[in-house]
Formats: structure tokens, sequence, C-alpha cells
């Protein structure tokens, strides 16, 4: 498994991968248009919340520019770029706590999230470029995830509906 990256205890970061902050590369390609964006792991807690922990952060709450999250309490991810809350439901209680994949698609005519295989949930509503990006956590660090992130690959262009569920499996 991957190293852990450990949840609020980020306190004088000085560097972005102390703050598990992207580079300049990947944030770029999170900056255009047309994206797709797989994270597969398995967190291990959330220190600030054990209701919200944040895959792919932007913004500053846990509901407030986060292109990927989970509901732990409802067994569901969920997508809110600040104006729009879409959600995979029925992954089950806990979900995040065993191993998981989960994938947001994007592109000028709106997003869609899967997890672990499951059904596509869209939406027209875009998702803002990020001037940063965070993954497990988002800008403040507030609602960071622990956990191991196996695997994050982002692609260039959006993958079609039909073929996210079978990127958004859990890391063999």
């Amino acid at each position: 498994l991957s190293p852990i990256i450990p949840g609020n205890t980020l306190s004088a970061v000085t560097r972005p991968i102390e703050a598990a902050q992207f580079g300049a590369v990947p944030t770029a390609l999170m900056q255009r248009a047309t994206a797709t964006v797989v994270v597969r792991g398995k967190l291990v807690g959330s220190k600030a919340s054990p209701a919200y922990t944040v895959l792919l952060g932007y913004g500053s709450s846990p509901t407030s520019n986060n292109p990927m999250y989970t509901d732990g309490s409802a067994g569901a991810l969920r997508s809110y770029p600040g104006s729009d809350l879409i959600g995979v439901t029925g992954l089950g209680v806990g979900w995040e706590k065993s191993a998981f994949g989960a994938a947001l698609a994007m592109n000028p005519s709106g997003r869609s999230i899967t997890a672990n295989g499951s059904a596509v949930v869209t939406s027209s509503v875009l998702v803002p470029s990020p001037a940063s990006a965070f993954l497990g956590k988002d800008y403040e660090s507030s609602f960071a995830s622990d956990g191991y992130y196996d695997e994050v690959v982002i692609f260039p262009f959006r993958v079609a509906n039909a073929d996210l569920p079978r990127l958004a499996v859990p890391y063999a």
C-alpha cells in the first residue's frame, strides 16, 4: 500500500507535498475544461469529521468546491462544486473504509461521478477551474481524509459515462 496521508497534523507546512497539494502539471490538467480524475485507495478515518471525507478538494469547506467527497453516514460519494450537489448513493455506510475506486469526469457539458463500479450520476453544472487542488483534503485541511491512496490518475479527456464505472473500481 502507499504511504498514509495523515489528517490535520499539517500545522506548519512549507511545501505543497506536505499539504497533499497537487503540483503544477496535475493542477493544469484539472483546470482544463475536459478531464477525468480517478482516485483509488482506502480511508482509515477522518479526524475532523467522520461524516465527510474529501477525496479531491478545491474549496475551503466540506461542501464548497469539493468535486469528490464521501458522505460516510449516508453511504454516498458526493460532488458539490459550489452550487449543485449530486451523489452516488447505496454504497453502504463506511464504504470508503475498505478498498474503493471513485471517478469524476467533466467537460463543458457538465460532470459525472461514480464509485466502486456503481451507476453513473450526472449534472450539467460544471466544476470550477481550481487555482490549486488537493488529494484527500480541502484547501484549509479542515476535513483531511486519512488513508492510503493507491492510485490517482488524471486523464486530459472526459471518459464516456459508459466506461466510467470500469475505472471506478478498487486498485488491484
